[in-house]
């Protein structure tokens, strides 16, 4: 399965990956094809094409195709294997790898999913060069964001190269890059499955991330979404004490090399309603993902006022530049 507009871009890709013995399944492209009834889609033509348990789904295209045909596999006469082509940078570091599966609900995002792994992923990064520059500027955002609460060495490695990665202009430091961010993300996943203990550090920048996303009914790109979210998130730590000083600061000033936001022009009531039904929500507090100092995080309470300050804080309310959203 595929989306249209990475069938049209990614077709020089084709004859490298194995060519399936059933039907392809072409998505519209964006996260308005995440949902219960592009998921029946994908059944209807399985079903049709004769899937049975020693099938596979091949899913080629970026976070989308991959979560909806991941949870396809995963629901499938009870789970059938999947394998990922990603093809955008947020699907090579984040959705690809770690098993989380979903589709969208009108309450919010990734409310209706499953824990299912992919046998195989197979990454190209020359595939980015068929990015448009804003998809690509996001997707660094989640590289930022794993070595941010995670890796220092990758923190350190980013704040040494950000201009020739962000534009792709030396493709060995773009896959050196990639690399150590989809290893620290295996790393945590391998700690931690099911997402009980460390793994939540991996929503670093999501709690509120999330609720500016759904906010923005998607028009902004979850990596601008994540952005905004970890500035948010930093800020947030530093005045509950849990970050250290200028953290926060040295974290933002990398976010602002790769060209990505501060702030998000949204509803700030839908924004409170998304967070509202956040699944890291306990009765009257948040579980945030908060940085303690460079490279390392860990999971605090945060009461509902503060957490809804922290979001409020990230809404724009005046004029902003559209190129930024």
């Amino acid at each position: 399965m595929t989306d249209r507009r990475v069938a049209s871009a990614c077709e020089w890709m084709r004859p490298s990956m194995p060519e399936p013995e059933g039907p392809w399944v072409t998505l519209r492209p964006g996260e308005g094809a995440k949902t219960l009834r592009g998921l029946q889609r994908v059944w209807t033509h399985a079903l049709e094409g004769g899937v049975d348990r020693g099938s596979a789904v091949l899913c080629h295209g970026g976070g989308v195709v991959s979560d909806l045909g991941g949870l396809a596999a995963a629901t499938l006469l009870r789970g059938v294997r999947y394998a990922t082509a990603p093809t955008s940078l947020l699907a090579m570091v984040d959705a690809s790898v770690g098993g989380k599966t979903a589709v969208d609900h009108p309450l919010g995002k990734n409310l209706i999913g499953a824990f299912h792994h992919p046998s195989v992923v197979w990454v190209d990064v020359a595939a980015l060069r068929t990015l448009p520059a804003r998809e690509l500027r996001s997707g660094w955002a989640e590289v930022v964001k794993i070595a941010a609460v995670r890796d220092l060495r990758l923190l350190e490695f980013l704040e040494l190269h950000a201009e020739r990665v962000a534009t792709l202009a030396e493709p060995s430091l773009v896959e050196d890059a990639v690399r150590r961010a989809v290893r620290a993300k295996i790393d945590v996943v391998a700690e931690d499955e099911r997402e009980r203990g460390p793994r939540g550090l991996l929503n670093f920048g999501h709690t509120v991330g999330h609720a500016v996303e759904s906010a923005s009914r998607f028009r902004l790109r979850h990596g601008e979404c994540v952005a905004v979210g970890c500035r948010a998130a930093l800020a947030l730590g530093e005045s509950l004490g849990v970050t250290a000083p200028g953290v926060a600061a040295r974290v933002g000033a990398l976010l602002d090399r790769f060209g990505l936001p501060s702030t998000a022009r949204v509803s700030a009531s839908e924004a409170e309603r998304a967070m509202s039904l956040d699944k890291k929500r306990d009765g009257a507090s948040l579980r945030f993902a908060l940085v303690t100092e460079a490279g390392a995080g860990a999971m605090r309470e945060v009461p509902w006022p503060r957490a809804r300050e922290a979001l409020h804080a990230a809404i724009e309310t005046r004029s902003c530049d559209e190129s930024r959203l």
